[in-house]
């Protein structure tokens, strides 16, 4: 004798025919329970969804925020002192890009 077992959020048929017998229209009820839940738990899962893909935009821009500004300022500091030469914080800047160009084109 084979027997399937279902993993099911709703009792088996014989049990809501039992429940049937018991209290008419309990399994409409439970049906319609199970079907908010489903669309409760979607929902959630879809905001979850958008407020993740909100971090990953904002941590790109906060990320180009700060290599912009580290960049400026190289190029301010290479500027003004002589030690440093504007090529090397040219190089810097284009590096710094480069490497952000890269980041979004392994996301997208």
């Amino acid at each position: 004798m084979k027997q399937s077992k279902i993993s099911s959020i709703l009792p088996s048929p014989a049990m809501l025919e039992s429940y049937e017998e018991i209290a008419p229209g309990i399994v409409d009820k439970l049906v319609d329970l199970v079907e908010k839940e489903q669309k409760h738990r979607h929902s959630l899962e879809e905001k979850a969804l958008k407020c993740e893909i909100m971090f990953e935009k904002c941590s790109l821009v906060a990320v180009k925020g700060v290599s912009s500004l580290i960049a400026v300022l190289v190029l301010l500091i290479s500027f003004l002192a002589a030690k440093l030469s504007l090529f090397v914080g040219m190089i810097f800047c284009l590096s710094c890009y480069t490497f952000l160009f890269f980041i979004e084109k392994i996301k997208s």
